[in-house]
């Protein structure tokens, strides 16, 4: 939170609620052991006018990048996935928030704590979230463009591997032989 603060000065004094996602501190009842530690994060925020979201969204992560705080991610099939601190998809108006707490079977437990709530009022997101300047634009393609060149002969080489690997499936097993 406080990385995307610096990113963006004007979500400082949004109000928000944050809470470990549903994946973060699985713990064994028995041992107390956190299996899986903090693994994601929900920051919601709220906003005086949700129209504004999908420009604001692509602001806060252009300036993301533009700070630095962005990488590649390769996917299974070779892709370079842009991440940033924040899933850049749910800035779409038909995305789903699935909050809920994992299902755990005993001996597993949840142990994610109640949500934490930072007061403050509704966020002005044209004011607080302006447009990306073009000098800011170009520092976050650029660290793209780095960051791509850092990941692309493992995505190269994975996307080689994906690609024999679904020929033989469509193919079958026998055409592979020939």
């Amino acid at each position: 939170l406080s990385k995307l603060r610096e990113a963006v000065p004007g979500l400082a004094d949004a109000g928000c609620v944050w809470w470990p996602s549903s994946s973060s501190h699985i713990a064994h009842a028995e041992t107390g052991e956190d299996l899986t530690g903090l693994r994601g994060q929900r920051v919601c925020i709220g906003v005086q006018d949700a129209a504004d979201i999908p420009r604001a969204g692509k602001a806060i992560v252009t300036a993301l990048w533009a700070a630095g705080l962005g990488h590649i991610e390769v996917g299974c099939a070779g892709q370079m996935l842009e991440r940033t601190l924040i899933d850049a998809s749910v800035w779409q108006t038909n995305r789903l928030d699935f909050a809920a707490g994992a299902q755990c079977d005993a001996p597993l437990r949840q142990e994610r704590g109640r949500p934490v709530v930072m007061e403050g009022p509704l966020l002005d997101t044209r004011a607080a979230i302006p447009d990306p300047s073009p000098e800011q634009e170009a520092q976050a393609e650029a660290i793209k463009q780095a960051a791509r060149a850092l990941v692309k002969d493992d995505a190269d080489h994975i996307r080689h591997e994906y690609i024999e690997r679904r020929a033989v499936e469509i193919a079958g097993e026998d055409a592979s032989a020939e």
